[in-house]
């Protein structure tokens, strides 16, 4: 009577090298990268409608701004998009022409990235000053006492709309 099986070392070292070779091609090949480069990158990309943006967070000064990002286009045209205590500002030609100081929500490049959740546009929160006695005071450099009642202001200038005929 013959068996299959056989105890010799070369038999199991060959079974343990076939082994190895077979759970060696079934993971991923994450330890041979090559040298130098990182396993992992990341890449922040923001569509409007059809038109698709690379964010990067760009370094500013405190002083400056609070946030500030590049959008850069396929086209390689890039659009600054910065947060401020005044509120966000964008380079693009519809904010500079049409939204500056008149559309409190920006462009769609601010509104885009407010909704994602990467730009904050709430208002900083500004302390009023108090004087030493512990009162609210006005500044007679840069503003003056408010005005008393309605009329008092408001007739002052005035601003009216003239149609051309």
């Amino acid at each position: 009577m013959a068996t299959a099986t056989s105890n010799s070392r070369p038999d199991q070292a060959a079974a343990t090298e076939l082994a190895a070779d077979k759970t060696d091609s079934n993971t991923p090949d994450l330890q041979k990268s090559p040298q130098g480069r990182p396993q992992h990158t990341v890449r922040m990309t923001l569509t409007i409608n059809t038109t698709t943006y690379e964010v990067e967070p760009v370094p500013c000064d405190p002083g400056t701004a609070l946030q500030c990002f590049a959008l850069r286009k396929s086209n390689q045209v890039v659009y600054h998009v910065s947060r401020h205590d005044h509120g966000a500002e964008c380079t693009c030609a519809d904010f500079e022409f049409n939204r500056n100081h008149r559309d409190p929500l920006g462009c769609k490049h601010i509104r885009a990235m407010v909704a994602i959740g990467v730009l904050d546009t709430r208002a900083a929160r500004v302390q009023p000053v108090r004087s030493p006695s512990g009162e609210l005071g006005f500044d007679d450099e840069f503003e003056s006492a408010p005005a008393k009642k309605w009329s008092d202001w408001t007739d002052t200038t005035r601003y009216g709309i003239r149609r051309r005929p």
